[in-house]
């Protein structure tokens, strides 16, 4: 599904990124949930002009394309992903609270 999109800066064929950090820097555990449609250029291109997430790093990359990766991929995720055991599980209040997610009452 992710990876039949367009690049979204600059809609070129994608690639799949999993996003695994928020944009301060703080990591999360991988998930084939967590991703967004990159092309080559923008997800792995690690020398030259640095314009991919690799590169740059998910707060750079937020601060040149206006693009929060994270809240991307979590606003494309399933909504039984969104609601998930994963997604209470995430560690640091930091990114359940930039997301708007808590845990749910038992």
């Amino acid at each position: 599904r992710i990876a039949a999109m367009p690049c979204l800066i600059c809609g070129a064929p994608s690639t799949v990124h999993h996003v695994t950090a928020t944009r301060e820097g703080v990591r999360i555990t991988r998930s084939d949930f967590l991703t967004a449609p990159l092309c080559p250029v923008h997800h792995q291109v690690q020398h030259g002009p640095h314009e991919s997430g690799e590169a740059l790093g998910h707060g750079s990359f937020a601060s040149l394309y206006g693009i929060d990766l994270l809240a991307w991929a979590f606003s494309a995720a399933p909504p039984e992903f969104q609601d998930s055991a994963y997604m209470n599980s995430l560690s640091g209040d930091y990114v359940k609270r930039s997301l708007g997610i808590g845990r749910k009452a038992a």
